[in-house]
């Protein structure tokens, strides 16, 4: 969707863009959050039935927890942040 409004009357306009929908920024303040959002991130490929392991998907980050090889660096996890009872 793009919204176009004049800033400055017949000088100039401004156009915004952004994604229609559901998404929003999202503040990520307990560990259980945060690891709820990665398996969520880990399991779009399944939902839209591209594969049926996410270990397989070539770019995500399953495949380094998983002790396999991938093609982006992964930033370790705090280990306090592990130590989550659900």
């Amino acid at each position: 969707m793009i919204a176009c409004w004049p800033l400055v009357p017949l000088s100039r306009t401004e156009r915004v863009f952004w994604q229609s929908g559901g998404g929003y920024d999202r503040n990520i303040t307990s560990p259980r959050t945060l690891l709820r959002m990665i398996d969520d991130l880990r399991e779009n490929p399944l939902r839209k039935k591209l594969l049926a392991d996410p270990h397989e998907w070539h770019w995500s980050s399953a495949r380094d927890y998983a002790g396999r090889k991938s093609p982006i660096a992964i930033d370790p996890l705090p280990p306090e942040w592990l130590d989550v009872e659900t």
